[in-house]
């Protein structure tokens, strides 16, 4: 099979030294450059697949006429944990449907809450689904901000 060459990359210099101390043994710079790339093309493929079939399912769902609105379900998940605030398992939910609005801001910190209360609930599940929004987010300049501020809101919850 006849290869190609990627486009070479220009960073600073610290960075070079950096990327190279984390090198494993025996492993070459090209190769970690490499398996670097091919991590994010099957992320950013996984992603894309996920988004596919979640359109998808809304679709079908919209052409059924079936489902319930996003905001139905939201408004009564805070009602549900206005009445009971101490419940961690409908705060995730309500973070998820958050999530599922596309309000970020708003699932991290409804999950950061979780673990600020209790941060053994079903096994870490708080921590567990920030960094499972951590890992949606990524890869879009546009929430590294939020990424970054919700990284040290949740180790300073841990520490």
């Amino acid at each position: 099979m006849k290869t190609a060459t990627l486009p070479p990359i220009r960073v600073a210099p610290e960075f070079r030294i950096e990327v190279e101390g984390v090198l494993e043994q025996g492993e070459s710079l090209s190769e970690f450059v490499e398996n670097a790339i091919r991590q994010t093309v099957l992320k950013r493929k996984h992603q894309a697949e996920f988004l596919r079939r979640g359109i998808t399912a809304i679709e079908e769902t919209k052409r059924a006429g079936g489902g319930i609105a996003a905001e139905v379900v939201v408004a009564k998940l805070e009602a549900k944990l206005a009445a009971n605030p101490a419940d961690h398992a409908i705060r995730l939910d309500l973070s998820r449907a958050y999530a599922a609005q596309s309000r970020f801001r708003e699932a991290l910190e409804a999950a950061l809450e979780v673990v600020i209360r209790d941060r053994s609930f079903d096994e870490g599940a708080g921590r567990k689904a920030i960094i499972q929004l951590f890992e949606a987010l990524s890869g879009s300049d546009q929430y590294d901000d939020l990424i970054r501020e919700f990284r040290r809101k949740m180790s300073a919850a841990l520490n």
